[in-house]
């Protein structure tokens, strides 16, 4: 076979770049390849690296190589995040890429890398060093002697004290290695890898994991462990390989011996009993072998440079390989967010099995939801809070307690004191605590409430089946919230109740709203059914007016699993009235007193939502760190207009609106990608057809609500949602615009 000379070119500076640097510097000296150069986007450190490497060209145009015929290899060690993009380029202009891991951020992105390298004739291969690690061979090789008997378990541990990072979790930083030699050891025994379950913790309160324990489980119940953190005190770096016959261990920090072999087994022996069984252990000796020591790093080079020449050599981390890693990582991730709940391969694979790491049975078929990301995701929440809402209601089945039972005094009281007021009272909808707040403030046929053109209808409905009328004002731009400049002119002699609504999980301006309330002598009513948690101030909105109204509809951000709602006051009147209504009127069993109704929250849904308000606070913290994450990626692009947070205001991110002049086409695009979207609302009240003929005198009159309802979306946003997730969403937005 004729020798080739690969012209290399480096892609990237970062971790890895100085060493790949000195390594393809080792290369070219030998005569083993052309270095091209170095393509760094960063000014600073193109030049600090320029100063280090007077010898080495450095290119702040990364067209210069990929236009450039003779070079026909890429290392691509840019972040983990560009890499689905630079390795397309990359393919589409001919180049064999070798890139340090992951090879992408998501399963998706990477199963297409693979196709289009092998579309394009190309190598792709992903840098998981440790394969190349002279102990990590040992241990290969011991478990594919076939005196190292029935493969129990492998445990893995990876910790330091940093470096933190602030971009990524812990399980994408460090897991990659882990995860490669567990599944490079379990291609021995052709066991499929099934399920993955993680838990992770953010001890130091950043964004993102920064302690986290990763369980791999494969057919006949092997198991493998990963633990990785940024917190330990010592620097570990351990791999623990358990059979019936041998254990192995492997110590990185080890100099010396960093591999032992014990010839003391674990195995199950008969116990006590027809079916009882017990561990023992195997006493042996102990080996030491002689690890040869090598440059784990130059070693993958050589290996990729040598695949590029003879493409009939297999590969020791092909591209599929890395989907593997990526899968299990991004598997974890999503058990992380679902607290532990475990998830399986298959999904997370979809229809293409694994090839390169621990090789697949037939795959299952895709469930009709996996790899969607829906609008809101009502199974996730469930998954959440699943061992306690699973108990509770039980709770309630087994004592038949169905309506009025304790669990809705329970419920009563902790939601009155999570909003700081006296009085919380279950009904069975948003809609009628809204009814209820109007009837019972004294709104009658012929009076007025004044509250936004751009909200859902249940705001103005309670008010209409009184008999009364509805007054519309106009909404701030980007906030979506109730203009409050805009209240005072709108009130007349027949006003009684001006009604905020805390739109989108923002909150109303309160202050200035209860202000006008005062001066006027009018009651205020929140509809902070959007509103959860939010804060105006110092204070959760809903306790701020003459009766706060809450819907519980299963997508809120504190969702029953069914209808369900609230009216929360300080007024002990209010409160009096109606609860006596929401049971017929009766203030003791069949003694009535008034001509009341049917309206109670139910026993089942009182001990969901209890369960579900002790974790609210931290769904809401998740919902802003992907509103956050969301406005940073999204700024700039096309002709999108980004929502904001009130000021004075703690949000919760009900949902994320952003308009653009083509929100349909938008829509249509991440629906065929299979994300979920929505709108909020496609029509103004005063243009809905039940409103329409009433209130024909206001159109042209509240130019904002106008505006925005044809452009308008909602994008998904959940507190289950994974990173993963949202790049997908943020990636396919992007994308729209590109086209």
């Amino acid at each position: 076979m004729t020798t080739m000379t690969s012209h290399v070119a480096l892609i990237g500076a970062g971790y890895w770049g100085k060493n790949y640097i000195r390594i393809l510097g080792q290369m070219q000296q030998k005569g083993k390849i052309k270095f091209a150069g170095v393509f760094e986007a960063d000014s600073k450190s193109r030049e600090s690296l320029r100063f280090n490497y007077p010898d080495v060209r450095f290119v702040e145009n990364l067209d210069l190589f990929l236009d450039d015929k003779t070079i026909d290899a890429f290392v691509i060690v840019t972040p983990a995040s560009t890499h689905a993009k630079v390795i397309e380029q990359a393919l589409n202009a001919g180049k064999n890429i070798l890139v340090e891991k992951p090879l992408t951020v998501d399963t998706k992105s990477s199963q297409k890398c693979c196709e289009l390298a092998k579309a394009k004739g190309l190598r792709l291969m992903v840098g998981h060093t440790f394969l190349f690690n002279s102990s990590v061979k040992e241990l290969k090789k011991q478990v594919e002697d076939p005196e190292f008997g029935k493969m129990h378990y492998i445990h893995c541990k990876r910790t330091n004290l940093g470096p933190i990072r602030h971009d990524t979790s812990v399980i994408w930083d460090l897991a990659p290695h882990d995860i490669s030699i567990i599944l490079y050891l379990m291609q021995s025994f052709g066991k499929k890898l099934e399920k993955v379950s993680a838990v992770g913790s953010k001890t130091l309160g950043g964004k993102y994991e920064d302690t986290s324990w990763i369980h791999m489980m494969f057919e006949d119940n092997v198991v493998a462990q990963v633990h990785v953190s940024w917190l330990d005190p010592h620097k570990v770096r351990d791999v623990v390989v358990v059979s019936d016959k041998k254990r192995l261990a492997f110590d990185d920090m080890d100099g010396r011996q960093p591999v032992k072999i014990f010839m003391k087994g674990v195995e199950y022996v008969p116990g006590w009993g027809d079916q009882a069984k017990h561990l023992t252990v195997r006493d042996g000796d102990i080996h030491i072998p002689n690890i040869t020591a090598c440059e784990p790093l130059s070693e993958q080079f050589q290996h990729f440079l040598a695949s590029i020449h003879d493409k009939s050599m297999k590969n020791a981390s092909p591209g599929e390989f890395g989907v593997d890693v990526v899968a299990v990582l991004e598997a974890a991730e999503i058990s992380m967010a679902k607290t532990g709940q475990a998830v399986s391969m298959a999904e997370v694979m979809g229809s293409q099995p694994s090839t390169g790491g621990c090789p697949h049975s037939e795959p299952k078929p895709r469930c009709e939801r996996t790899g969607d990301i829906p609008l809101v995701d009502i199974q996730a929440a469930y998954k959440t809070v699943k061992p306690e809402v699973d108990a509770a209601v039980a709770k309630v089945f087994a004592a038949g307690c169905f309506i009025e039972g304790p669990d809705c005094k329970e419920f009563e009281t902790e939601f009155a004191k999570y909003i700081g007021v006296k009085h919380c009272i279950g009904v069975n909808s948003g809609t009628d605590a809204l009814y209820l707040a109007y009837r019972y403030l004294g709104l009658e046929a012929g009076d007025e409430i004044i509250t936004q053109a751009n909200t859902f209808i249940a705001t103005c409905l309670g008010a209409t089946t009184l008999g009364a009328n509805i007054k519309l004002v106009d909404s701030e731009p980007a906030t979506g919230q109730i203009d409050a400049s805009k209240i005072e002119a709108a009130i007349t002699k027949k006003t009684k109740i001006i009604v905020p609504v805390h739109l989108y999980g923002h909150a109303a301006n309160m202050e200035a709203i209860l202000a006008i309330a005062k001066k006027h002598k009018l009651k205020v009513v929140e509809d902070a059914s959007q509103g959860h948690g939010a804060y105006f101030k110092d204070k959760r909105v809903g306790g701020f007016g003459d009766a706060g109204c809450f819907s519980f509809y299963p997508g809120k951000n504190l969702g029953a699993f069914g209808d369900g709602g609230a009216l929360v006051t300080n007024d002990d009147a209010l409160a009096a009235r109606i609860r006596a209504w929401r049971a017929w009127g009766a203030v003791k069993k069949y003694h009535h007193t008034e001509k009341g109704g049917n309206s109670r929250l139910d026993t089942v849904q009182a001990a969901v939502l209890t369960c579900k308000l002790r974790k609210l606070d931290a769904g809401n913290a998740r919902r802003r760190e992907i509103a956050d994450k969301y406005i940073a990626a999204l700024k700039g692009v096309g002709d999108l207009s980004l929502p904001k947070s009130p000021p004075n205001t703690v949000s919760v991110w009900h949902l994320f609106v952003i308009t653009t002049d083509k929100r349909d086409a938008l829509l249509k695009h991440l629906n065929d990608n299979k994300i979920g979207a929505g709108i909020h609302y496609p029509l103004p009240i005063h243009k809905q057809e039940c409103y329409k003929e009433e209130l024909s005198s206001l159109v042209g009159t509240l130019p904002q609500a106008e505006l925005e309802a044809p452009r308008m979306l909602s994008l998904p946003v959940f507190p289950e949602m994974t990173n993963v997730q949202q790049d997908r969403v943020i990636e396919q937005v992007k994308a729209f615009f590109k086209k």
